[in-house]
């Protein structure tokens, strides 16, 4: 409207004034070629089945303005209810024969022709699903609105039917049939699709507890265990709520056990004691017996030991129970390898029991069980060692100058004998009677230099040999 006035009193001056404008536009063709605001439908036309739905979109460009979706807020009237009807958009379908749609905003209105043929397996019945919700203040629920049809099919319409709550202060209902609950009180919701309605009948009330079950029930532990117990409650709509950390707990025997605000019960003696949950004077119990200190676990040692092929290992098993003592259990418990191949293990009731022997290298896993309760560890089993050396001859004499070979034996921890002489590290105590070479292609070999006696000796790893030469002149 700013740019029409000033067009005026730009067209007014140019009068006053007898300017004759040659070739140009006039002021009335100026100013019809001024953007106009445009109320738009789409579409514009529609053919439908009785029983479907459509939805058409209104926007209205106003001067120099952006395109905006006024479909919601415009005001929507169908010609003949009877064959169509329609709300913020959503054209339904009822039955046979033409309908016009008018849509007005903004003081214009456009219009949507409407033809609708008859159904051949029309709808028949409506169904609102859940039937009769109970829902507390603030609540949401999404209703589904199913249709049967003439063959006797069914199809969820929830999107194509219009939503309605009689009571809007106490629930409401969008459409797509989104419940929302406000305020305590009772609403019809009724899904409707032409003639067709079907409802269902929401009640909000305040939520409260009408009991409380406190699980597992009547469990036993033994003295110095605990036990973790939950507090569910019942409410007035039948849903459940976890009250655990909510409810004030209480042992009816604190000699017997003890119980944390968390609901963790404590043994403490053997004897009964009844455990209750309470909240908003509501109140759930179970019965918690508590026996002897019971086996919680057991414990190996050696843990993850190492021996080479052929060697022993003893382990120990130490039970620790529920009340924190522990005790030996070496020769209680049963005791197996989880690969003999590698490694067994005695459970005989001598003073074998516990007595792991390496059979092959690798590892085997070594389990003390005890009832229920099992302690395990690896055991890996590494390759033979020198657990011996034997040196010959073991003792001997040689004149000067002559010279003496000497032999190193070893014998490794899975019983067989290997000749370590080209292997072992020699040495002579007296390297001024007889020193002995160490290597080259004669390992082993004693030279008498002087009168006297030498002690020659040969080492592998931790084990070593001897021998005594004598020399004489």
């Amino acid at each position: 409207m700013y740019f029409a006035r000033a067009l005026v009193r730009l067209c007014s001056v140019v009068l006053l004034s007898s300017l004759v404008i040659v070739g140009g536009a006039s002021c009335g063709d100026s100013e019809t070629a001024l953007p106009s605001a445009v109320l738009d439908v789409t579409p514009s036309v529609l053919s439908l089945v009785a029983g479907t739905s459509a939805t058409v979109k209104a926007t209205f460009t106003a001067d120099g303005a952006a395109t905006q979706d006024v479909t919601e807020s415009a005001t929507w009237a169908s010609s003949a209810p009877g064959v169509a009807t329609v709300a913020a958009g959503k054209v339904n379908a009822v039955a046979a024969g033409a309908a016009t749609i008018s849509v007005s905003s903004e003081g214009q209105t456009k219009t949507v022709a409407v033809t609708v043929t008859a159904d051949n397996n029309p709808l028949v019945s409506l169904s609102v699903t859940p039937a009769a919700p109970t829902l507390p203040p603030g609540a949401k629920k999404q209703l589904v609105a199913t249709g049967t049809y003439a063959d006797s099919s069914t199809k969820d319409i929830s999107s194509a039917v219009v939503w309605n709550s009689a009571t809007s202060t106490v629930a409401t209902v969008d459409p797509t049939g989104l419940l929302t609950s406000l305020a305590e009180g009772t609403s019809k919701i009724t899904a409707t699709l032409g003639t067709v309605t079907g409802s269902t009948e929401v009640t909000v009330i305040e939520v409260e507890v009408v009991s409380i079950a406190v699980t597992p029930g009547s469990p036993s532990i033994g003295a110095g265990a605990t036990q973790a117990f939950t507090a569910t409650a019942t409410m007035t709509d039948n849903t459940t709520k976890d009250l655990t950390t909510l409810a004030t707990w209480t042992s009816g025997t604190p000699t017997s056990a003890s119980i944390a605000n968390t609901g963790i019960a404590k043994g403490l003696a053997v004897g009964t004691s009844t455990i209750t949950a309470t909240f908003n004077g509501i109140n759930g119990s179970t019965l918690l017996t508590v026996t002897e200190a019971t086996l919680v676990s057991i414990s190996l040692l050696p843990a993850n030991a190492t021996i080479p092929v052929g060697m022993k290992q003893n382990y120990f098993a130490t039970g620790t129970f529920s009340d924190g003592s522990t005790e030996d259990l070496t020769e209680t418990v049963a005791w197996s390898s989880g690969d003999p191949t590698h490694a067994t293990i005695s459970d005989a009731a001598d003073s074998t029991k516990g007595e792991a022997t390496a059979i092959a290298q690798g590892s085997a896993v070594i389990t003390a069980t005890y009832g229920a309760i099992m302690g395990s560890t690896t055991l890996t089993v590494s390759p033979a060692e020198v657990m011996l050396i034997r040196v010959t001859p073991i003792a001997s004499s040689a004149v000067v100058g002559a010279t003496r070979q000497y032999t190193a034996t070893g014998e490794f921890t899975d019983g067989t004998l290997h000749d370590l002489t080209s292997v072992v590290a020699w040495a002579s105590n007296n390297a001024t009677v007889a020193p002995i070479s160490t290597s080259g292609s004669t390992p082993g070999v004693a030279l008498a230099v002087s009168p006297g006696r030498a002690t020659i000796s040969a080492k592998s790893g931790g084990a070593m040999g001897s021998a005594v030469l004598t020399v004489t002149p």
